[in-house]
Order: structure tokens, then sequence, then C-alpha cells
């Protein structure tokens, strides 16, 4: 399989929120989506406004999971592509079924990254160059936590995309999210994904 390197990039707090009335206290820091693939990322919920907002992710694409998935994920974004799981973290969460349409849309989102086109213009499936001529298109995954359930699914597009194992997938998700601890029944439906050469 090609071999692919991930940017590291040093965590980034993201305020959520005001801290107390008393003003004597910093608000609560909320750990950084972890660019797990180059256009990549995922995070926990409470981050997604703040990756939304922060221009130089180029955050096109939304894969919300929750059970159920929150109604606007986005905050009122309409310029993101979302696809909304609703998926269960726990063993018998139906992870297997939903890989399929989630691996192609992050395919889509990523593909637009990979394009580029000239500044100005659209590079496909949503996603628009930035004014410096980089091109945008990052695909961000969330569930509760930003541990389990979106890591599970970006294990998913980073087998298909490489070739990859489950166990050499984790790996790579943990790079970059050390906290990347996906259940033992989405690792399961991983594998027998992966056994079923889909």
């Amino acid at each position: 399989p090609e071999k692919h390197s991930v940017a590291h990039f040093p965590p980034r707090p993201v305020s959520a929120g005001q801290g107390s009335s008393r003003g004597d206290e910093a608000p609560p820091e909320v750990p950084a989506p972890a660019e797990v693939e180059p256009g990549l990322w995922t995070c926990a919920e409470v981050a997604v406004p703040a990756a939304l907002a922060d221009a130089s992710l180029g955050i096109t694409h939304l894969v919300s999971i929750g059970c159920p998935p929150p109604d606007d994920p986005t905050g009122g974004v309409r310029t993101v592509e979302t696809l909304r799981l609703d998926l269960e973290d726990d063993d018998d969460g139906d992870l297997l079924t939903q890989i399929p349409d989630t691996v192609a849309f992050i395919r889509a989102g990523l593909s637009a990254r990979q394009r580029g086109s000239p500044p100005g213009e659209t590079s496909g499936d949503g996603a628009a160059d930035a004014p410096d001529g980089k091109s945008v298109g990052g695909v961000l995954v969330h569930c509760h936590a930003g541990q389990s359930r979106s890591v599970a699914v970006a294990m998913a597009h980073i087998m298909r995309a490489r070739g990859l194992e489950v166990t050499e997938a984790l790996r790579v998700c943990q790079k970059n999210n050390p906290a990347a601890s996906p259940n033992a029944g989405f690792i399961a439906q991983l594998t027998l994904w992966s056994s079923m050469d889909c």
C-alpha cells in the first residue's frame, strides 16, 4: 500500500464558553479536533462550532454522529455539507450498514481537497478554494466524546483509502488522537467489513 504522512499539529484548546459570573475562572477547555489523515478531523460534539469557525481547517463536510445526532450540528453554517448518523456507542451499535455511505461521503469531501482549482473557484463537491489559492475540503467527524464512534468512522475511511487492517488504521488515528478508542463492537464490525472485501 502507498505510504501517506499525516501532519502533526500541537493541541489547540478551544474555549467552550464563558467563565463563572465572578470572572475569576478561565473558561473550560475543549479538546481540539485531531487531524487523523490529511484533511480528515475527529472531535467531540462540543468542539464542532469552533472547528467550523476555524478557517485554517477548511471544513466543508461534517459527519455528525449521535443517538440521535443533533438536529443542526453546524449551528446554522449552511456552507457545510452534513451527513447525520444515528448510532449508539455500544457494542450492538450498527456501524456496519452505515460504513459504505459514510466512506463515500468522506471520500467526496476529501476529493475536493485533492483536486484543487484556481483561487476563487470551487473544487467541486461543495468545496471552495481559499483566497490564497490553497484548496479546502476538510471533513470533520464528530461524536459525543470524539473517541469511539467518530474514530471508528475515520478508521473505515483510512482502511479503504490505504488498504490497511483494523489495528493499523487505529494506530493511524491514535497518532494525533491518543484518546481514540472505538468500542469492541465497532472493532469487530470493522474487521468483518474488511473481511467482506467491501
